[in-house]
């Protein structure tokens, strides 16, 4: 598009004559543009333009030296980011965390469902995770275990309210409860300590006690456990 020269001294659009220092054609309305305006123009807002880069450059660098500089920011901070999902499996060396994590929230173990590195598992599948984790932990297996869903309980009883365990009785305890459950689809009723089918310990309390195992265990099963 061809520009206009203030210095003209007719319109070009209507050809009547201009007074010098017009901006507008006083007949038709025409405005008058001069070369020099955007160049003016660019020159009046330059300072606020490398105000505001300087701004952008030195949020960009902070955010950087943050990112850097600290071991709990960003994405290599794997134990933080590393999520869990159920088509995996619940890894055996994630339990003692789980036992943490039901601990930490839940002391009197009394919950329905908890949410630990992005899975929602339900009292079911923790107590079957627990017992399945120390029988795997005993035989020095670290695969995954799978999760599946267990019908809770019909009407849980036991005799004992309190017991001392060596480690073969409760991972004893431990591996005919997760091949009942495997077979049954549910959690059993009761669990005897030495000898299947005695109803010593109820649902809660063989909960607590393979609960303890995993609070108890640093690397290796404890010798004993009590509740």
């Amino acid at each position: 598009m061809k520009q206009k020269n203030l210095n003209l001294k007719f319109c070009e659009k209507c050809g009547s004559p201009l007074k010098h220092g017009d901006k507008f054609c006083e007949n038709c309305g025409e405005e008058l543009f001069s070369s020099n305006n955007n160049g003016m123009n660019f020159k009046k807002y330059l300072p606020y333009i490398m105000i505001v880069i300087i701004i952008v450059l030195l949020v960009v660098g902070v955010t950087i030296f943050l990112f850097s500089s600290s071991p709990n920011i960003g994405l290599n901070n794997t134990e933080n980011s590393q999520l869990l999902d159920y088509n995996s499996g619940f890894p055996v060396s994630e339990v003692n965390g789980l036992a943490k994590e039901v601990n930490n929230q839940y002391p009197d173990a009394d919950f329905t469902s908890i949410t630990y590195k992005g899975i929602t598992l339900d009292k079911e599948q923790i107590f079957y995770i627990f017992a399945k984790a120390i029988v795997m932990k005993d035989n020095n297996e670290n695969s995954n275990i799978p999760i599946n869903y267990y019908s809770p309980p019909d009407d849980s009883y036991g005799y004992l309210n309190s017991a001392t365990l060596t480690k073969s009785d409760y991972v004893d305890m431990a591996d005919r409860t997760a091949k009942w459950m495997d077979s049954a689809g549910r959690v059993p009723n009761y669990i005897g300590i030495y000898t299947a089918g005695v109803p010593d310990l109820d649902y809660d309390n063989t909960f607590e006690l393979f609960l303890e195992v995993w609070l108890q265990s640093n690397g290796d099963l404890p010798s004993s456990i009590s509740i």
